[in-house]
């Protein structure tokens, strides 16, 4: 692909992420936040997937499979983000909610470059393919410390939080 199909896909990416948002009050108020989670957590894994689709010479299919595989990637972590933003701002006492904030985004963004690194050694050995299913399971993993937690299990409804709260 080039620059300018890649530019393009993310651009439809970024627009799909964008409109997601009108679905995720809706996510959080009908599922309980255990489920949110694992799912915006676990899908964007078949964001990674649908990238092996992409084919040699489809140009106008290859920017719109990867545009709508970005787009998939950037709604579940918009509809995530949203929810645990709400989650904190419930849950959190105000004098530690920076606190809290910036240790969780130590430990989810400081994930990222050990993920890029590990992808990079492996793609010295395995073909692309292999490495974005390394990629993917990696990433279905990650929802499994949000089932392990008995906390996360217990929460109810966003909606039912924030009545608690007034």
């Amino acid at each position: 692909m080039t620059p300018a199909e890649i530019g393009i896909a993310g651009a439809i990416g970024g627009i799909i992420g964008l409109l997601s948002m009108m679905a995720a009050p809706w996510v959080w108020d009908s599922f309980q936040p255990v489920r949110a989670l694992m799912a915006t957590f676990m899908l964007p894994a078949l964001a990674g997937l649908g990238m092996l689709l992409l084919t040699p010479g489809q140009d106008v299919a290859n920017v719109l499979l990867l545009g709508l595989s970005l787009g998939f990637w950037a709604s579940c972590v918009m509809v995530n983000i949203t929810g645990t933003e709400t989650l904190k701002q419930l849950l959190i006492p105000h004098e530690a909610l920076g606190r809290f904030s910036s240790a969780s985004r130590v430990l989810t963004w400081g994930i990222d470059p050990i993920g890029a690194a590990l992808a990079g050694v492996l793609a010295l050995f395995l073909p692309t393919g292999a490495v974005l299913a390394a990629a993917s399971s990696g990433v279905v993993i990650s929802a499994c410390w949000i089932a392990a937690s008995g906390a996360v299990r217990e929460l109810p409804l966003l909606s039912a939080i924030g009545k608690g709260s007034d």
